[in-house]
């Protein structure tokens, strides 16, 4: 679930890149684009590790529960990056959406963080900092173009 949803988030600043004019915002979506492939990537070491190690649960099936409330949240539920393009005309909307999808992915990993394995907590965390800094950076950037 991790993994759609980051690729949910690829495919919606690949979109929103090549439907906006704006050079400093296409290039900021554009990086933004890959930091998410680099979190596919890592996300499905993750995934891997789970397979072979038991996720901690105080019931069966709690991991799974909360996850999907997660995923399930009107920001992901059955949309698409094209119509994240049609949605999106303007900058400040697109780091609107973005600033959501970073709050979303801490939340995600911290749950997260507290039924994976011990030896996998590291990594986690990691990118639970990298989702950090790209709220931060998107704050700011919302700040320049609100003005």
């Amino acid at each position: 679930m991790g993994i759609e949803n980051e690729k949910i988030q690829r495919d919606f600043y690949e979109s929103v890149a090549n439907s906006l004019d704006d050079e400093d915002i296409k290039h900021l979506l554009t990086r933004l684009r890959k930091w998410e492939e680099r979190h596919i990537e890592r996300f499905s070491e993750i995934s891997e590790s789970l397979a072979r190690d038991k996720t901690a649960e105080s019931y069966e099936g709690e991991f799974n529960e909360y996850v999907r409330l997660l995923v399930n949240d009107k920001i992901y539920k059955n949309i698409k990056a094209g119509e994240f393009a049609e949605k999106v005309k303007i900058p400040i909307v697109a780091i609107k959406y973005g600033i959501g999808f970073a709050k979303d992915e801490i939340l995600f990993f911290d749950i997260l963080m507290s039924h994976v394995p011990e030896t996998r907590r590291p990594l986690i965390k990691e990118l639970m900092d990298e989702e950090k800094q790209h709220l931060v950076y998107l704050h700011k950037l919302k700040g320049k173009y609100q003005n």
